[in-house]
C-alpha cells in the first residue's frame, strides 16, 4: 500500500503524542510497584481515563486538521498553474527496493517491448487509413491529388493535431490512476477530457465547413480550393469518431489493453481500402467517395472501441463507471494539460509542413523529393512514436504503484531502446538510399535528389527518436508546458529561420558549402540541415531535463494530481474500485 508524504511525516509526531498521553515507557515498566501499592481508587481511575480520552481526541483532531491543511496546500500547488508544484513535507519512504542496475533495466526493456509491438501496429494501421485515401484519389487526376494533399494538410493543422494533442494530455493521468488505489479515476479523467475535446469540435467544424472560403482568401487555386473544401465538409462527420478513437485508445492503453485498438484496426483497415475503391471508382461519387469512406471507417472504429469498454465486465466494474456529474469537475486541469500537449503536437506538425512549403519555392523536383523524404520519415517515425506511448504507460503505472526506482530504470531502458531504433532506421536509409525513392516515383531527378538528402535524414534519426521518447516521459510527469516551450523554441526560433537562411540566402561560393553540385540539392540540404540543428538542440534539452527527474517526488505529485478535487467537495461514496488481484496485472511488478 502506497503512503503519501503526509502520513510519513506525521508518524513520529503521533507516536510521541500517544506516549505522552498514556505515559507508558520501558522505565515505567521497570519502576512500577507490585501488589496493592500499585493499585488506585476506582473513581480516580475513571477520572484519569476520561481525561486521557479527552486529551487523545483533542490531539487526534489537531493532527487530522493539520493533515487536511497539508493536503489542501499540495492540491493547490498542483491545480494552480501560476505556481510550480511544491511538496511541503518529506518524500515518503519508498517500498521500491529494486536497484537501478542492468538487470532491472533489462527487465523494463523487455516489458516495454511487449507493450511496444501492438502500439506500433496500431500506429501503422492508423497511418494506412490516410495512405489508402491518397492512393484512391491520386489516380483520378493531378487536380484531385493536389486537393487531397491540401485538404489533408488543412485537416491536420486545424483539427486533427489539436484533438490528438489534447488526448495526449491524459498521459499524465490515466496510467497513474490505473495503478493507484482507485482505478475508477481512469474513467473519470477520460470523461472529463471528452467534455473538453468535444467542445473543441465546435470551432473545428466551423473552420472545416467554411474551408473553401478560407482557402480562396489566402490565394489558393479556385478549383483546388473547391475540391479541398468539399472534402473537408464531408470529412467533418469523422470528427466525433476521431476524437472518440483517440480518447478510447488512451483509455485502453493505460489499462494495459494495447491489443484491443490493434484488433479493431486490423478489421477496419481492409474495409477502408475496399470502401475507398468501391465509392471512388465503382460509383458516381468519385472524389467525394474518399472522405465518405474515411469518415465511415473512423466513426466505426470509435463505436467498436466504445462497445468494448461498455460491454466488457472488467472495465465496466473497475475503470469505467459511466458518465456522471464528476465529468464536469476539474475541466481546467484537463484543458491546461491538453493545451500544452496540443502545442507540442501542433508545433511539430506545422514545422514539417512549413518545411514542405519552403521546398515548394525551390523547384517542382525539390517539392516532389521533399514529399518522398517526408513520407519516408513519417513511416520510420512510427516506431519511436509507439515507444513514446509504451514507455509513458509503463512509467505511469510504476508511478501509480509508487515504484520510483523502477520508473527510473524504465526511463533508462526507454532511452537505450530509442537509440537502438534510431540505428536501425539510419542503416535502412543509408543502405537503400539510392533505390529508396523508386518506391514512390520513376523520375530520375527526384530519385537522385532523394539519394543526396537521405544521409542527412539518417543522421537525425538519433535525435528525432530520442526526443519523441523523452517528450513522452515529460507528458507522463505533467511537464507538457515545458515540452511545448522546447518544441516552439527549437522549431520556430532556431530551426525554420536557420533552414530558410541556409537554403535561400545568396552565397559567394555555393560549391564550398556542400559536396553536391546541384543547386536544388544545395538548397534542399540547407532546409534539412537547419531542422537537424534544431532537433539536436532539442535533443540536448529534453535529455538533460529527463536525467534530472526526482522520481520519488514525481510519484508523490502524480498521486495528488490524479485525485484532483474528486470527492473533495461531495459527501458521496466514490466509484467502487476493482481489487488489485482482479485487475489487469502490471508486468514485472509485485
Amino acid at each position: 500500500m502506497r503512503r503519501s508524504s503526509i502520513y510519513s511525516s506525521s508518524i513520529p509526531r503521533d507516536f510521541n503524542t500517544l506516549e505522552s498521553i498514556f505515559g507508558h515507557s520501558d522505565s515505567d515498566d521497570a519502576n512500577e510497584p507490585d501488589g496493592e501499592s500499585g493499585s488506585h481508587d476506582s473513581i480516580t481511575d475513571e477520572r484519569t481515563s476520561n481525561t486521557q480520552q479527552t486529551q487523545y481526541k483533542s490531539s487526534s483532531k489537531r493532527v487530522s486538521n493539520e493533515m487536511d491543511e497539508e493536503i489542501a496546500r499540495q492540491r493547490q500547488s498542483i491545480l494552480n498553474p501560476q505556481q510550480p508544484p511544491q511538496v511541503h513535507t518529506p518524500i515518503p519512504v519508498s517500498y521500491d527496493h529494486d536497484k537501478v542496475d542492468n538487470s532491472t533495466v533489462m527487465t523494463e526493456l523487455r516489458i516495454i517491448s511487449i507493450y511496444l509491438i501492438p502500439i506500433w501496429l496500431t500506429h501503422l494501421l492508423e497511418y494506412s487509413l490516410n495512405v489508402a485515401s491518397v492512393l484512391s484519389v491520386g489516380h483520378i487526376d493531378k487536380m484531385a491529388l493536389a486537393a487531397m494533399s491540401l485538404s489533408s494538410m488543412t485537416a491536420a493543422v486545424t483539427g486533427l493535431a489539436l484533438i490528438q494533442g489534447f488526448a495526449t494530455g491524459l498521459d499524465s493521468l490515466l496510467a497513474t490512476s490505473y495503478a493507484s488505489s482507485n482505478p475508477a479515476l481512469v474513467g473519470i479523467w477520460t470523461s472529463r477530457m471528452t467534455v473538453v475535446i468535444f467542445l473543441l469540435l465546435i470551432p473545428i467544424s466551423a473552420v472545416w465547413i467554411n474551408s473553401e472560403r478560407i482557402l480562396l482568401s489566402i490565394g489558393q487555386d479556385p478549383q483546388v480550393a473547391h475540391l479541398a473544401g468539399t472534402y473537408l465538409r464531408y470529412f467533418t462527420v469523422a470528427l466525433p469518431g476521431f476524437a472518440g478513437f483517440e480518447l478510447l485508445r488512451k483509455f485502453l492503453q493505460s489499462c494495459n489493453n494495447m491489443h484491443i485498438p490493434t484488433i479493431v484496426l486490423i478489421v477496419i483497415s481492409p474495409l477502408n481500402m475496399l470502401l475507398q475503391y468501391l465509392l471512388v471508382w465503382k460509383t458516381s461519387l468519385g472524389f467525394i467517395g474518399s472522405p465518405i469512406a474515411s469518415a465511415a471507417c473512423i466513426d466505426l472504429i470509435a463505436i467498436l472501441l466504445f462497445a468494448y469498454v461498455v460491454l466488457n465486465p472488467k472495465t465496466r466494474q473497475g475503470t469505467w463507471g459511466g458518465f456522471s456529474h464528476l465529468m464536469f469537475k476539474d475541466l481546467g486541469v484537463c484543458f491546461k494539460l491538453g493545451a500544452s500537449a496540443a502545442t507540442m503536437t501542433l508545433s511539430e506538425w506545422a514545422a514539417w509542413e512549413g518545411l514542405a512549403f519552403a521546398a515548394s519555392f525551390i523547384s517542382p523536383t525539390a517539392l516532389a523529393a521533399q514529399s518522398v523524404i517526408n513520407t519516408s520519415s513519417s513511416v520510420s517515425y512510427q516506431l519511436p512514436s509507439a515507444l513514446s506511448v509504451a514507455s509513458s504507460v509503463r512509467i505511469g503505472n510504476l508511478m501509480g504503484k509508487f515504484l520510483p526506482n523502477r520508473a527510473s530504470a524504465a526511463t533508462k531502458a526507454t532511452i537505450q531502446f530509442s537509440f537502438a531504433m534510431a540505428l536501425i532506421n539510419a542503416l535502412v536509409f543509408l543502405i537503400f538510399r539510392k533505390s529508396f525513392a523508386k518506391i514512390f516515383t520513376s523520375d530520375s531527378d527526384v530519385i537522385e535528389l532523394v539519394a543526396n538528402i537521405l544521409p542527412l535524414v539518417a543522421l537525425f534519426q538519433f535525435t528525432d527518436g530520442t526526443i519523441s521518447s523523452c517528450l513522452g516521459i515529460l507528458r507522463t510527469t505533467g511537464r507538457q508546458l515545458m515540452g511545448a516551450v522546447i518544441q516552439i523554441t527549437g522549431f520556430y526560433i532556431i530551426g525554420l529561420p536557420l533552414a530558410v537562411c541556409l537554403a535561400f540566402l545568396p552565397r559567394v561560393n555555393p560549391e564550398s558549402y556542400w559536396p553536391w553540385p546541384s543547386a536544388q540539392s544545395d538548397r534542399l540540404v540547407g532546409l534539412w540541415l537547419g531542422m537537424s540543428i534544431a532537433l539536436f538542440l532539442n535533443f540536448i534539452a529534453v535529455l538533460w531535463i529527463v536525467s534530472r527527474i526526482n522520481w520519488n517526488r514525481e510519484c508523490t505529485l502524480a498521486d495528488i494530481r490524479v485525485r484532483g478535487t474528486t470527492h473533495a467537495e461531495d459527501n458521496e461514496t466514490p466509484p467502487q474500485s476493482t481489487p488489485p488481484n482482479e485487475r489487469q496485472p502490471l508486468l514485472g511488478s509485485n
